[in-house]
């Protein structure tokens, strides 16, 4: 097949992006372009992807360039610039597969278009996101779990494809050192208080790791060193590290990232949103590390409660179900965490193992691709079945 991607602008495709949403285009690309289809991609310039055809929308990410006087303006018109290369460029492909941020600017033209095209979705369900895909129920909307897709109250998402893992990098590993690994990103947000949204829970993290006395290793973006400065440096201590460069973007490699989390005792998940996927406890899971997160979005799809690690609810009022644990917050986290560490030798290694086996049995790159390839020939015989 000829497929066209369209990325996100944010950030250059390549191996050396850590980011969810860049890794699951990029690792999507190489596999396709393994199975033999041709395969072109709307993306950066700077974009490295060997096989396919870069087709620059703009010099570099939009996260690598300085700030314009209007922000706003740039961003929207790069997309534009996009959603125009597509019409132009839609002929000379058999489908389109759309990954843009935000995803649902390419669905203004996808009436437009001859081939046919699918829009994943790699964004936390919000209301305002619920309202707008609703304006499109004819479009080819995949997300990327069944707990996602049921988020919706009014949109109708007609596919889910779960997102895989890259094994030959996150390899099993049985053996731990004695830390807890939080990875995450420090917003800029502020709420109506003036304090910064902690989306991904850093606050949390470090109440964790108070309350056990564990050893927190944190990592990630850092949008905001105002973020960090107030909430996070006065807390740090020969305890509690953070280990990655204060960058906006994150400067440790995938090989960096996935050494910490094969070697942590436990990964900690305290996001506050619903996650649309959760790429990082599926990677700690396949590299055999346990997790103790929130049930948040699609993560209690991805865990098994009690055997892959411990799901706790966010709180009395925003649970998703009954679990081991049956404490909520940070102090259901932190008893999820001791139990890890109080657990015998070879009830920890029966843990690894299952968390391993779970990645293998549903969450691979073989099977991420394989869902996408039978749903863009389902898409183009339906195309071409209606034109005759």
């Amino acid at each position: 097949m000829r497929i066209l991607i369209a990325s996100t602008l944010k950030r250059p495709l390549g191996p050396q992006i850590t980011a969810s949403r860049s890794q699951v285009v990029y690792q999507l690309v190489i596999q396709l372009l393994k199975r033999g289809h041709s395969v072109s991609i709307l993306a950066p310039q700077n974009s490295t992807v060997k096989g396919a055809t870069i087709i620059p929308v703009t010099p570099k990410g939009v996260a690598e360039m300085p700030s314009f006087e209007n922000q706003h303006y740039a961003e929207t018109a790069f997309l534009t610039i996009m959603a125009r290369q597509i019409q132009k460029l839609a002929l000379n492909f058999d489908v389109i597969h759309n990954h843009t941020y935000p995803e649902y600017i390419n669905l203004l033209i996808e009436h437009t278009l001859p081939i046919p095209m699918v829009t994943t979705l790699h964004a936390p369900v919000t209301p305002q996101l619920d309202e707008v895909l609703s304006y499109f129920p004819d479009s080819n909307i995949v997300t990327q779990s069944h707990v996602n897709q049921k988020l919706f109250k009014i949109a109708r998402p007609k596919w889910v494809v779960h997102n895989g893992v890259d094994q030959t990098l996150f390899t099993y590993s049985p053996q731990k050192r004695d830390y807890v690994l939080w990875v995450g990103r420090l917003g800029q947000s502020k709420d109506s208080h003036g304090e910064f949204i902690d989306g991904k829970g850093v606050r949390d993290a470090i109440s964790v790791a108070k309350m056990t006395n564990k050893k927190l290793l944190m990592l990630g973006n850092v949008e905001s060193s105002e973020f960090y400065e107030k909430d996070v440096r006065p807390h740090l201590s020969s305890n509690i590290q953070w280990i990655s460069p204060l960058n906006k973007e994150q400067k440790l490699t995938q090989k960096d990232v996935c050494k910490i989390m094969q070697a942590a005792k436990v990964l900690l998940m305290s996001t506050k949103f619903e996650e649309a996927f959760g790429l990082v406890v599926a990677e700690a899971m396949a590299c055999g590390t346990p997790v103790v997160t929130y049930a948040k979005g699609s993560i209690p799809e991805i865990m098994k409660d009690g055997e892959t690690g411990y799901v706790v609810n966010y709180s009395k009022q925003d649970g998703s179900g009954k679990w081991n644990i049956e404490e909520t917050g940070p102090n259901g986290l932190a008893q999820g965490v001791e139990k890890i560490y109080t657990m015998t030798d070879s009830a920890y290694n029966r843990m690894q193992k299952l968390a391993r086996e779970r990645i293998e049995k549903y969450f691979t790159l073989d099977t991420m691709v394989t869902n996408y390839e039978q749903l863009y020939k389902k898409l183009i015989l339906n195309k071409n079945s209606n034109r005759t």
